[in-house]
């Protein structure tokens, strides 16, 4: 299609400098909330706290210190960092796929 086709279709609205720069500005605004919203999504921790942990698994801080009673396995994943102890989510979601399989979270 030649492009003088297409210039009748082409309706040409004129913005005052003002208005552009409010538009400007509102799609810039609109742009870096979206690549917030996206990088928040990417830079996930590569570990977690007790809590944080039981919280990615699905379960109650309690329910997830029980296990951690129970189940030598979960305890072994850990390390510690400083004062804290973490939990790989990498580990946490392997010991989690390995528990499905086997029949459960229930506790000794």
């Amino acid at each position: 299609m030649s492009s003088e086709l297409l210039l009748p279709q082409v309706a040409v609205v004129r913005l005052s400098s003002g208005v552009r720069q409010e538009l400007a500005d509102i799609l810039a605004e609109v742009v870096n909330r979206a690549l917030e919203v996206r990088l928040a999504k990417l830079a996930l921790p590569a570990a977690l706290k007790a809590a944080d942990a039981a919280a990615h698994l699905g379960i109650s801080r309690s329910h997830f210190y029980q296990l951690l009673r129970s189940d030598p396995h979960l305890g072994k994943l850990a390390f510690t960092a400083g004062r804290r102890r973490l939990f790989p989510i990498v580990a946490l979601d392997e010991w989690m796929r390995a528990k499905q399989c086997t029949g459960g979270l229930e506790t000794a």
